[in-house]
């Protein structure tokens, strides 16, 4: 249970040796906010770090039974134990059939709890208007609210909890609903977040606590980009013409034998992958598993997707590919870092010109 600390003082002793340089990016610790929490004293030696992750599931196969449920990472673990049933502690179970319409109800009790034990401590023995994240500016496009250059993602500032705490004052001080709404758009900031009742010493920050979840990115966002795009099923406007997307391949017989080609490759899968990709040409939109996605996108389709998908744009999807593969790694060394940042920009960028071809009515290929 006092692995964190161990591996933190491992570390920072390291630090002191090399000058500061991180050559490998292996777990929570070697991140620049909890490093600065470290240094700053929000964080001693002893203090229990927590993770909340919350998701839905779907209890049975073949009958409608989503929940949602919210757990506790205790990150006093080691990474091969943390995740382990045994460890992770359950926070609350949301039952179905209907999707929460205000899950901040759902989590009150547990963060009531956190913020009461990180106030007075506890003693522990032994320690309908849709945004398109275009970037690029549509050729001979002036639309008020959304006519700004290009943007440059490379140059994005840094979230700060600085910058956080001052919109959302200036959003509270509006006088009106209209005003507030005008704000909220303006800001980015819908209402206060439950979790400004947590002590700002113990976290990280709002809104740097919000970590992005790669798994839904790789596994479902991602996806739900790629594979219309491949199908042409994209909705196309009255001055489009779906015979110009020569991207799109994954049509008729070309489907079928790439669904097969998923298929027979399963006994070339490690046991360790657990359960194969079933047929995507069959199974695609019913069932898929987050899992499957991430061996399918991932694994399996660059290889298959070769010599079907045109070079350009089979070049570019490879880039996505390298990139997440290096980010989906348990140790990560700082060059392959850099490199996996690098690939992801120019597939993003090259993504937009292949596609959206800063064409209004491409505009909708461009999911968030």
């Amino acid at each position: 249970m006092q692995y964190w600390d161990d591996a933190t003082n491992a570390l920072l002793e390291k630090f002191r040796a090399n000058g500061g340089v991180v050559d490998a990016y292996e777990d929570f610790f070697h991140g620049t906010d909890y490093l600065d929490a470290v240094r700053l004293g929000k964080i001693k030696d002893g203090d229990p770090i927590l993770m909340l992750s919350i998701d839905g599931a779907q209890l049975y196969e073949s009958k409608q039974s989503d929940c949602w449920i919210y757990i506790w990472v205790v990150f006093d673990h080691h990474p091969q134990e943390r995740y382990k049933k045994k460890y992770v502690l359950p926070g609350g179970f949301i039952p179905s059939p209907n999707k929460p319409k205000n899950v901040d109800s759902f989590l009150f009790p547990g963060l009531y709890h956190l913020a009461a034990i990180q106030h007075e401590g506890c003693h522990k023995p032994g320690a309908g208007r849709h945004y398109y994240p275009a970037l690029l500016k549509p050729i001979n496009y002036d639309h008020a609210g959304s006519n700004h250059p290009d943007i440059d993602v490379k140059s994005l500032p840094a979230a700060s909890s600085g910058n956080y705490l001052e919109n959302l004052k200036h959003l509270m001080e509006s006088r009106t609903q209209t005003q507030y709404e005008q704000r909220r758009l303006q800001m980015g900031i819908s209402k206060p977040t439950i979790f400004l009742g947590i002590q700002p010493n113990n976290i990280l920050g709002i809104p740097n606590c919000f970590r992005s979840n790669i798994m839904h990115l790789a596994a479902i966002n991602i996806a739900n980009e790629l594979i219309p795009i491949c199908h042409g099923s994209f909705r196309c406007e009255s001055t489009g013409n779906k015979e110009t997307w020569d991207w799109a391949v994954l049509k008729g017989r070309v489907w079928q034998d790439h669904g097969k080609a998923v298929v027979d490759a399963t006994p070339y899968l490690p046991g360790s992958f657990d359960h194969p990709p079933c047929n995507p040409a069959q199974k695609i939109n019913s069932g898929y598993k987050a899992w499957e996605f991430l061996l399918y996108l991932f694994g399996l389709r660059p290889a298959i997707l070769y010599g079907d998908l045109p070079d350009v744009y089979w070049k570019n999807f490879c880039k996505l590919i390298h990139g997440i593969r290096i980010m989906q790694q348990h140790k990560i060394l700082a060059a392959d870092l850099c490199e996996a940042h690098e690939m992801l920009i120019q597939f993003k960028k090259e993504f937009k010109l292949l596609y959206y071809q800063r064409r209004v009515n491409h505009l909708h290929f461009m999911q968030p």
